[in-house]
């Protein structure tokens, strides 16, 4: 699953440098969300953060648990904080774009910190 988003990332890095047209089908920009959060981030994001994918309706809320971030399938309570596509997802995760947000600044800088590379 890994492989697969690295690969849609960098294909979008060359597709934007060449000026070409890039997309990816959404059911697997959905699943590169769900393994980039699964699997990549760790730590505290200080409070509760929901992302929602408008294209395909997949949404994850993430949250301080006992041991590091929770990661819940579906929309908390709040209203979605982060909604775009699937694929604007995975490349604002990736850090290549940024999108809407109206939420609190410092609740979207602590995501980002999470999300940058080590």
């Amino acid at each position: 699953r890994h492989q697969v988003q690295e690969a849609v990332v960098h294909h979008w890095d060359v597709s934007r440098s060449a000026g070409r047209a890039w997309s990816v089908p959404p059911d697997v920009a959905a699943d590169c969300v769900d393994e980039f959060l699964e699997v990549s981030l760790s730590g505290q994001i200080g409070g509760e953060f929901v992302i929602h994918s408008a294209d395909t309706g997949d949404a994850w809320t993430l949250s301080d648990g006992r041991k590091g971030l929770e990661i819940k399938h579906g929309m908390g309570a709040p209203p979605p904080k982060l909604r775009a596509s699937s694929a604007g997802l995975l490349l604002f995760l990736y850090q290549r774009i940024d999108l809407g947000y109206d939420g609190p600044p410092e609740l979207l800088d602590r995501f980002r910190e999470l999300c940058a590379p080590a």
